[in-house]
């Protein structure tokens, strides 16, 4: 899990807008991810009954 990193913060400090918008869809992959497993959290954590 070391290159998706180190993509990331290269892109962070250089300009090149190619690494910019590399990272920045990494970043976005990530978040997208990241909600749609907490919210399946939340749904198998929430009791039946329980409207969110």
């Amino acid at each position: 899990m070391r290159r998706p990193r180190l993509l990331i913060c290269r892109c962070i400090t250089q300009s090149d807008p190619r690494q910019l918008i590399a990272g920045a869809l990494a970043v976005s992959i990530l978040a997208v991810i990241a909600d749609n497993g907490l919210l399946w959290l939340q749904r198998r954590l929430t009791p039946n009954g329980i409207v969110a």
